[in-house]
């Protein structure tokens, strides 16, 4: 990807202006990006301060993803790698979902343990009255 086409990309709308294009780096992750795929160029977002793997393919531009680390370095290769593995990033979502609703389950199994520890207290203090008052579910103004 050449700084002519980014331009021409954000001057026809298809990109933020505020976009920065990253030419080169250092640790040579551009290059390795370029290696799996020569339609990918990075880009680095100001608004959200992350830098973003993006494809120009014929012509079209779009994003691919948002990198979730502060720095360009050779965690975004294993994290693009990762990404496009489907099934495994579908394994992965389903263990996640999993562990939330586990988690959920057990959230709600421990307010039932609550209530029932409170109802069963509340009991053993009132053991003398057998039944509720007469007037308990009634209005006693009428």
């Amino acid at each position: 990807m050449s700084e002519p086409n980014i331009v021409y990309f954000k001057n026809a709308g298809h990109m933020r202006k505020n976009m920065i294009y990253v030419e080169s780096h250092t640790s040579g992750v551009l290059e390795e990006l370029q290696n799996i795929d020569s339609e990918l160029f990075v880009m680095f977002n100001p608004d959200t301060q992350k830098y973003e793997v993006h494809r120009n393919r014929l012509g079209i531009y779009t994003l691919e993803l948002s990198l979730p680390f502060d720095e360009l370095d050779s965690r975004a290769v294993e994290y693009l790698l990762n990404t496009r593995d489907v099934k495994k990033t579908q394994m992965e979502i389903e263990k996640h979902n999993e562990k939330l609703d586990a988690d959920r389950k057990k959230i709600a199994d421990h307010e039932k343990e609550c209530r029932l520890t409170d109802l069963h207290t509340y009991c053993s203090r009132h053991e003398d009255k057998e039944t509720l008052d007469k007037n308990a579910y009634s209005t006693r103004f009428v």
